[in-house]
């Protein structure tokens, strides 16, 4: 995991997501792309997943492991494991399944009991804003891979919560 310096959203840190075209374009100084092209915006258009959403990991000569490694680098903010999502007490029960699945997020409490929010894939200011107006409080950023938000959203559902 990751120690570096992370700042949130709606603190004094004022944390800012980037847009997608910044974390393609760092993914291409490091030559991860599978495409050279990709900053295009018709590729981009073209590598979607079923569900409409832009496939990241695919779009990359990377794992997931190591493509949410590079996320946590780009973000400046720690990496976290499935075990540190599914161990900490889920915090987004204001928000639904379906926004929180398709959006590859999982709010949660540190151990502090401060919110974080588990990101897989890069994430736009309106989506940062609207988490943070739902639960009503200031929030941090990590990265885990999606497998893992899929899997602490999977159990949560199991759960009921």
């Amino acid at each position: 995991m990751r120690t570096r310096p992370q700042g949130g959203v709606g603190d004094s840190d004022g944390h800012e997501s980037m847009l997608n075209t910044d974390f393609v374009s760092h993914l291409a100084r490091k030559g991860a792309l599978r495409d050279a092209n990709a900053l295009d915006d018709a590729l981009l258009a073209r590598r979607r997943d079923g569900k409409g959403n832009l496939d990241w990991v695919g779009l990359t000569k990377l794992t997931q492991p190591v493509f949410a490694d590079e996320l946590a680098a780009f973000y400046q903010c720690l990496r976290v494991q499935r075990g540190e999502l599914t161990s900490n007490r889920f915090a987004g029960a204001l928000l639904s399944r379906r926004f929180l699945r398709e959006g590859r997020l999982f709010p949660f409490e540190d151990a502090s009991g401060g919110l974080t929010l588990a990101v897989a894939v890069p994430v736009d200011d309106e989506t940062l804003r609207a988490v943070t107006i739902a639960l009503q409080r200031p929030l941090k950023i990590v990265v885990a891979t999606v497998d893992d938000i899929d899997a602490a959203l999977g159990r949560r559902s199991r759960a009921g919560l």
